[in-house]
């Protein structure tokens, strides 16, 4: 099946995406504004970006649940079709989790609260700040970056590999909560 032929210009043009117009898959305004470096901009505003990561918290911790971690390779191999669908929901939700933290939260939190100028600077710089003020540590950022990553690759034909990575979801789970609860408790409420 192809995709229907749109004209240039059309409001559903296919360049646009899945989406119409500006409306993001999360109900919102997708941004226009483009950053100094060619990023993404702030999309989301703090309170609209942390309230997303709770929707994605929520049910990766359902995930995780009923995937019932850890997990060994000869269980993997084993893994009914509602543990394997637990298994793709608790890592699609880490994903999205993690990205938005990254994406949204982050630098929100740096410019909207903390009030520094770090709109364009880069991650890392803006990780190291987060470190010195004490709200993370850089390492434990990279680390639950670095499970995302990880997560993206299926390794079909090593079982041992995917059990390892899909044991890690609760820990890096947990870092991403916690830091979730010091950047609440530093903005007080809404």
């Amino acid at each position: 099946m192809t995709a229907p032929r749109v004209r240039r210009g059309d409001r559903h043009e296919r360049s646009a995406g899945p989406f119409p117009s500006k409306l993001s898959p999360l109900g919102g305004q997708r941004s226009t504004q483009r950053g100094k470096r060619g990023g993404s901009g702030m999309s989301l505003p703090l309170a609209d970006a942390l309230r997303i990561c709770h929707l994605h918290n929520a049910a990766l911790k359902g995930a995780l649940q009923a995937a019932q971690l850890p997990i060994s390779a000869p269980q993997l191999r084993a893994a009914s079709a509602e543990r394997v669908r637990a298994l793709d929901q608790a890592v699609l939700r880490y994903l999205k989790l993690q990205d938005t933290m990254g994406e949204h939260v982050l630098r929100s939190f740096v410019v909207e609260v903390l009030e520094e100028p770090m709109e364009d600077k880069p991650m890392l710089d803006l990780l190291n700040r987060l470190e010195r003020l004490g709200y993370l540590a850089t390492d434990d950022w990279l680390a639950t970056r670095l499970l995302r990553n990880q997560l993206t690759h299926d390794y079909p034909e090593d079982p041992a590999r995917q059990a390892e990575v899909l044991n890690r979801l609760p820990t890096m789970q947990r870092l991403i909560e916690d830091l979730m609860a010091r950047i609440e408790a530093q903005r007080g409420p809404p």
